[in-house]
C-alpha cells in the first residue's frame, strides 16, 4: 500500500512537470529606441502552491528489511504454502519486508516470491 501511494505521488509530480514544460507561449511586443517593435513568444508559467507535502512520513521506510544469506539451494514459491516456482543457488536475498508466519517475501527474477525461512523470522 505504501508503494502504491509513493507511485501515485510520483505520477502526480511528473504530470505537474509535464504540464509546465508544455505550457503555451504568450506573445510579447517590445519597442526599441528606433521605434521598431518586435514580437517574441515567451512561455507562460503559472505557479501552484502545495498546501501539504507530497512525501509524507508514512512513505519513508526507516528500517529497511535486513538482507539474508542462504547457504544452500533453496526452493522459492509463488505464494506462501503454494506451488514451487523455482530454486535459488546460495546468495544474499533482499526481502521485500512482507512476512507471513515463517514465510518471507523476496525479489526474484520472476517477480516477488516466497521462501520458507523460520531462521530469518526469529
Amino acid at each position: 500500500m505504501k508503494k502504491l501511494a509513493a507511485i501515485t505521488a510520483t505520477l502526480a509530480l511528473s504530470a505537474a512537470f509535464a504540464t509546465a514544460a508544455s505550457a503555451d507561449t504568450a506573445p510579447v511586443t517590445t519597442t526599441n529606441s528606433t521605434g521598431t517593435s518586435t514580437t517574441t513568444s515567451t512561455p507562460v508559467v503559472t505557479s501552484t502552491t502545495v498546501s501539504s507535502p507530497i512525501i509524507v512520513p508514512d512513505l519513508i521506510v526507516a528500517n529497511p528489511p535486513k538482507k539474508w544469506e542462504i547457504l544452500k539451494v533453496t526452493t522459492f514459491y509463488k505464494d506462501p504454502n503454494g506451488k514451487a516456482w523455482g530454486k535459488l543457488d546460495p546468495q544474499v536475498l533482499e526481502p521485500t519486508g512482507q512476512i507471513i508466519g515463517d514465510w518471507v517475501e523476496i525479489y526474484t527474477w520472476l517477480g516477488k516470491g516466497w521462501v520458507f525461512a523460520p531462521e530469518y523470522t526469529k
